[in-house]
């Protein structure tokens, strides 16, 4: 079973237009990106704006979160179920990672109607800070 981790965007970017996986600046997203590359088979972004990025995919600089409306949420979860329906298709079973906060998570779980053995969520629960000082844990047993 392929490992894909869902990480979340972040607040800290670059201005400009920039790969997916330069636009974000924050030690969350950089954090969780080199967990993802070390340990999954590969990676995209869950975007507040752009729903599913793929880490070569160029984007603009743009400042939005994930709406926090349950009518907006299940909007903008039914458009990654969409995409990545799209991008997964005909493909092995996928056991999906998720590398973000609640708002995320909740909604895509929920949308992809994934049962418990169809993804982890390693961070939940955790605070920044605890989001923060796991991975670095995670970084210094490897």
């Amino acid at each position: 079973m392929r490992r894909i981790a869902l990480i979340g965007c972040g607040k800290a970017k670059q201005l400009g237009t920039h790969k997916t996986r330069d636009l974000y600046t924050g030690a969350l997203f950089t954090g969780a990106l080199a967990f993802a590359e070390a340990t999954c088979d590969s990676a995209l972004v869950l975007s507040a704006k752009h729903h599913v990025l793929e880490l070569e995919q160029m984007v603009d600089y743009y400042d939005q979160r994930v709406a926090k409306g349950v009518r907006e949420q299940k909007v903008w979860a039914r458009e990654v179920r969409r995409k990545l329906e799209t991008i997964f298709a005909g493909t092995e079973p996928i056991r999906f990672v998720f590398l973000a906060g609640a708002d995320y998570v909740g909604p895509v779980v929920t949308s992809l109607g994934l049962r418990a053995h169809q993804y982890e969520d390693p961070m939940h629960g955790l605070k920044l800070g605890e989001r923060l000082a796991w991975l670095a844990a995670q970084k210094a047993s490897r």
